[in-house]
């Protein structure tokens, strides 16, 4: 995960994006609306950020890198629904625990399991709901190198 950090701008422009009705389905199956509160686990540059922001959606992003931070701050410096905090989500103490979605693209595996699913659901409203996903690459994959 530190590697990521260490080469952020090249992390962002060499990282995929996911497709647009990837978040209108969580949408739809999450019920959120504009008054709901989001949480994504593993912002990195703010890929995934910017799709729900562009909707106007509160999000609060929990990521560890500081220069992948940082560069999620200057792409949102303009957005006062986006919020950031530095931190593992392990160790992220959450000042409310009611988010209707949490959300993570490419990034949950990095939590350590034992304690991020039951983090998840504390944060998490009742009838709040989780949204994993991630890119594969096709086989072989060569473009990264």
């Amino acid at each position: 995960m530190d590697c990521f950090n260490e080469v952020a701008p090249s992390y962002e422009y060499i990282r995929p994006g996911y497709p647009k009705e990837l978040y209108l389905d969580i949408i739809l199956y999450s019920e959120i609306n504009q008054k709901s509160q989001l949480i994504e686990i593993g912002c990195g540059t703010g890929q995934s950020t910017a799709q729900f922001a562009e909707m106007g959606y509160k999000i609060t992003c929990i990521e560890p890198g500081s220069n992948l931070i940082k560069l999620s701050k200057m792409r949102f410096k303009n957005n006062t629904n986006v919020k950031f905090v530095q931190s593992k989500f392990e160790d992220w103490r959450p000042e409310k625990t009611d988010f209707d979605l949490l959300y993570s693209g490419t990034a949950f595996h990095w939590v350590n399991p034992e304690k991020g699913y039951d983090k998840a659901a504390s944060v998490l409203r009742e009838r709040g709901t989780l949204a994993l996903f991630w890119n594969k690459h096709p086989a072989p994959y060569t473009a990264f190198f």
